[in-house]
């Protein structure tokens, strides 16, 4: 007796949990709208895309190798590409002070100088 009511209350447990944590399927909220359509010839993969109020950023990560940066304006028209050298995740705009930042992979965050051909990452910053 007492091995059926622990089965019975197993089963009871699994269905509360699950009920609990996958909850009821919703509609989605509204229709994607396609805003921007950027046109971006990479070797590996886009990882992520940035805006700073002028201009758009992608950056295509992969491997240390290939790591690229191009630059887009608002029309989406391609204006330049700098090689960064490191196997940047994300790119991202910082509007506090202005720069534009990357994660590169693992943990790590730079400031990104793309007035060069070749961007270069400055100091790291802490997101704490």
């Amino acid at each position: 007796m007492k091995r059926v009511v622990a089965v019975c209350f197993f089963v009871i447990l699994v269905l509360v949990f699950v009920r609990a944590t996958c909850g009821k399927v919703r509609p989605p909220i509204g229709n994607p709208v396609e805003v921007i359509k950027i046109k971006d010839y990479v070797y590996y993969h886009n990882v992520s895309i940035t805006y700073n109020g002028k201009n758009y950023f992608t950056i295509n990560g992969g491997n240390d190798d290939y790591c690229i940066i191009n630059e887009y304006d608002k029309g989406c028209k391609f204006i330049k590409s700098c090689y960064l050298g490191v196997d940047g995740r994300v790119i991202f705009y910082n509007p506090n002070d202005g720069e534009l930042c990357v994660k590169i992979f693992g943990t790590n965050v730079y400031k990104l100088d793309l007035n060069k051909e070749v961007a270069t990452v400055s100091s790291m910053i802490s997101l704490t």
